[in-house]
């Protein structure tokens, strides 16, 4: 999930990503802006439950070329920037640098 939401963030009109899994015995989901970086959401489901899905937050701009780059483009992920560990909520929302590119 790390990879792919690193990917996501490559693209110029993404803001975040929300992503929830729709794996039934997978409850964890996460969150990643570039303000904030990838924020695992623990419990964001009950088990057993087989919905899921992602939802992008844009800027604008042309949607077919975001779907074509997230489909088709291939990317190298040659660094990954040290996992913050467990935040408070608090903390999280007082983040003002970026933390991932």
């Amino acid at each position: 999930a790390l990879i792919l939401a690193s990917k996501v963030h490559k693209y110029r009109m993404v803001l975040g990503e929300l992503c929830i899994s729709d794996d039934p015995n997978y409850t964890t989901g996460y969150i990643a802006t570039r303000a904030h970086g990838y924020i695992r959401l623990p419990r964001i489901k009950k088990r057993g439950i087989s919905y899921g899905g992602r939802v992008f937050f844009i800027t604008g701009g042309e949607v077919k070329e975001l779907i074509k780059y997230l489909q088709k483009e291939p990317v190298l992920i040659n660094e990954i920037k040290p996992c913050s560990g467990t935040l408070k909520l608090k903390d999280i929302l007082n983040t003002r640098k970026p933390r991932m590119s």
